[in-house]
């Protein structure tokens, strides 16, 4: 399901990275991966670019990556590439800042 049309979704359920319960901060994190499943071009730069940003919640960031990933479905050798495409542009950009 896309739920691209409610405004920063992503924002309001990253905010929850800062409870002080572990709970909350996973599940947060799960789901921001599975809401990124709806709209795959719009959510994983957003999820590649906080991992880049937030170095102190990659942890709960690469989970939202893997659920995101494994949300997807892998029939679709388009998809696939996609997913790899980005996640390299994204790679590239962190070594070009180093």
């Amino acid at each position: 399901m896309d739920l691209s049309t409610h405004a920063h979704i992503e924002n309001i359920v990253i905010e929850s990275f800062q409870s002080p319960f572990e709970e909350i901060k996973y599940d947060a994190s799960y789901a921001l991966g599975n809401i990124a499943v709806g709209n795959l071009p719009k959510y994983l730069p957003f999820i590649l670019d906080q991992i880049d940003n937030r170095q102190k919640k990659q942890y709960l960031l690469f989970h939202s990556l893997k659920e995101e990933v494994m949300g997807q479905e892998f029939s679709h050798e388009g998809l696939v590439a996609s997913i790899y495409h980005m996640i390299r542009m994204s790679r590239r950009k962190i070594w070009k800042r180093s």
